[in-house]
C-alpha cells in the first residue's frame, strides 16, 4: 500500500468510526478531517472550508507568506506549503497534537497525561517529563542545554524562557537543514504561556495560552 492509497484508507476509517485521533505527521482538524506540513495551500483550503489570506506577521512576503484562521487554530504557508500549525483556546481540548513525522515528535496523550486548554505551567512540565522519558526509551537523545548547533535525526533540544516579556517553551527536533540563503528547517515546538502582565485582559498567568508546531517541510 502506498502512501496516497494509505492516507486514504485511513482517512475512510475515521470518518466512518469516528476515531479521534491521528497518524503521526497528519494532524486532525476536524473528524475524517487532516492536514499535513508540506500540503499546498489551495488542498488545505479545501478541507478547512476556508480561503487563505496574506500573512499578518510584520514582515509578510505578499503572495509567498500566506494563513487560513480556522477558528482558533491558525495554519500558516511559505511558498504556498504549510509549515507552521498554531493551536490555541478550544482547539487544544478537540485534537491530539499528531503533526510530526515521528511518534515521539508529538505531543499527543502520554498515559494519564494530555495536552489542554488552560492548562498549568508546572503541569506541562510534568507530561515535558514524561515526554523526555519517551523520547530516551526511543533511543532519542537530548542535546545540552545551551547548545544551538544542528540536531541530527536523533536528537532534540529544550529551551525554556521565562521573565516579565516572554514565558515559552522550545523543543526543537532533527534533522537540522539549512537551505542555500541560510534559512534553517527542522521540526519543533514553541509553546507559550500568559504572562502576569495578561491577568487584566482575564488570562490566568502560567497556563497555557498556545502551542505552535514547526514543520521541517523538505521531508512531505
Amino acid at each position: 500500500m502506498n502512501r496516497l492509497t494509505s492516507r486514504l484508507f485511513f482517512t475512510f476509517v475515521a470518518s466512518f468510526t469516528g476515531a479521534a485521533s491521528a497518524e503521526p505527521g497528519f494532524q486532525m482538524v476536524a473528524p475524517g478531517k487532516e492536514i499535513h506540513f508540506g500540503q499546498p495551500v489551495r488542498e488545505v483550503e479545501v478541507i478547512v472550508g476556508k480561503s487563505s489570506q496574506t500573512n499578518s506577521s510584520p514582515l509578510p512576503r505578499k503572495g509567498i507568506n500566506r494563513e487560513i484562521t480556522n477558528g482558533s487554530m491558525r495554519l500558516e504557508f511559505d511558498s504556498g506549503l504549510l509549515c507552521t500549525m498554531e493551536f490555541k483556546d478550544g482547539s487544544l481540548d478537540k485534537v491530539p497534537l499528531t503533526p510530526l513525522r515521528k511518534k515521539w515528535m508529538n505531543l499527543a496523550e502520554l498515559g494519564t497525561n494530555t495536552i489542554h486548554a488552560g492548562m498549568p505551567k508546572k503541569q506541562f512540565l510534568a507530561y515535558l517529563a514524561a515526554w523526555e522519558v519517551r523520547a530516551k526509551d526511543s533511543g532519542i537523545q537530548k542535546a545540552p542545554d545551551g547548545y544551538f548547533g544542528d540536531l541530527n535525526d536523533h536528537q532534540y533540544f529544550v529551551q525554556i524562557d521565562e521573565n516579565a516579556m516572554v514565558n515559552h517553551i522550545a523543543i526543537r527536533m532533527g534533522t537540522t537543514k539549512r537551505s542555500s540563503q541560510g534559512d534553517l528547517w527542522e521540526n519543533g515546538w514553541s509553546i507559550f504561556f500568559y504572562l502576569e502582565s495578561e491577568r487584566a485582559d482575564g488570562h490566568v498567568s502560567d497556563t497555557l495560552a498556545s502551542i505552535i508546531a514547526l514543520g521541517d517541510t523538505a521531508e512531505y
